[in-house]
């Protein structure tokens, strides 16, 4: 890549000394520089050279286009959202300029915006699964699931074997308390990515709403077998085994074992200790105090339901950084 660049300035010094060549050809050639830094990540000196194409062609669209797109890379979002605006102006319906300000807006923390312009990508190109995903996400982390869900299922309608999705669906199905629906889901994400153990504590999360701690336990166990370092899955276990399936030897030796690796959460501590189905009370008390564990006192009952948690739910793409013609 740098003798590629060594190469190419080279052409453009010699441009200089030679007459005749016309000045499309030499932004083209300005062009060609912004991006072989553009790919070394030197987005200050991709700019420089993608201006000055610019500036010899102001019909080359894409060296503005990829202007935007090294401030995006640089945190100046205004200054990219001011020239994608622009753009706009010129081509309304170029989905790549809309996803790329989608994504601008999101990065800024604008989604309001961001879900605008992904709405002008859908209604210009409904099969756009990127910007259907990106939407669906947008909705997600801003607790808006069921509306989520609908556009993750009208996913699946383009792309039926996107199994991402799949696991989305499960998730945030698993969330919302539809745990059957949510299964369907993660069992055809599990069935193609069965080391995925992430996945595996989803379902066991679904499993233990529909009380069939069984499967819920050997979800949880497969999972453990294949990273046993969680700690929190440990507990999770630790809690059914002492308060659903009655197995307080096993669910003592869970609950050691999560608490050794140094799992701590005194909410979910104390919801054990406060459940009315908690089976070995005083041992558990016990297991708190031999590992220097204070869990703070509280007087009212929980609801008796294991905690449960969520991740990450993922991450909006950027728009890509090569200009349609």
């Amino acid at each position: 890549m740098r003798y590629k660049l060594l190469i190419l300035i080279l052409i453009i010094i010699l441009s200089g000394c030679v007459t005749g060549i016309s000045p499309s050809d030499l932004a083209g050639e300005y062009f060609n520089i912004g991006n072989a830094y553009f790919d070394l990540k030197k987005y200050d000196k991709a700019i420089f050279y993608y201006k000055e194409a610019y500036k010899l062609d102001n019909t080359l669209f894409k060296a503005r286009f990829n202007t935007a797109l090294s401030y995006i890379a640089l945190n100046r979002n205004d200054t990219a959202d001011n020239i994608l605006t622009e753009l706009l102006k010129k081509d309304s319906e170029n989905v790549r300029i809309l996803a790329s300000l989608a994504y601008s807006y999101h990065m800024e923390g604008k989604d309001k915006e961001a879900l605008s312009e992904l709405n002008k990508i859908l209604t210009i190109s409904p099969e756009n699964t990127d910007a259907r995903n990106n939407m669906a996400i947008i909705l997600w982390k801003q607790d808006r699931k069921a509306e989520a869900a609908e556009e993750f299922k009208k996913l699946l309608k383009y792309a039926p074997d996107d199994i991402g999705t799949e696991y989305n669906l499960g998730k945030i199905l698993t969330e919302e308390g539809e745990f059957d629906e949510a299964l369907k889901y993660l069992d055809n994400y599990i069935q193609v990515k069965p080391e995925d153990y992430n996945a595996l504590n989803t379902a066991a999360e679904a499993y233990t709403g529909l009380e069939d701690y069984s499967k819920a336990l050997k979800a949880y166990s497969t999972s453990l077998s294949i990273d046993d370092k969680q700690a929190e899955i440990w507990f999770k276990k630790a809690y059914i085994l002492l308060t659903k399936v009655e197995d307080p030897d096993k669910g003592l030796t869970n609950l050691r074992q999560s608490l050794e690796l140094g799992y701590r959460n005194d909410k979910n501590f104390t919801e054990l200790l406060n459940a009315d189905d908690l089976l070995e009370k005083d041992k558990v008390k016990d297991l708190f105090k031999e590992l220097n564990i204070r869990v703070k006192s509280e007087n009212e009952k929980t609801s008796g339901e294991p905690p449960t948690g969520r991740a990450e739910s993922g991450h909006i793409p950027n728009g890509g950084r090569t200009y349609p013609q």
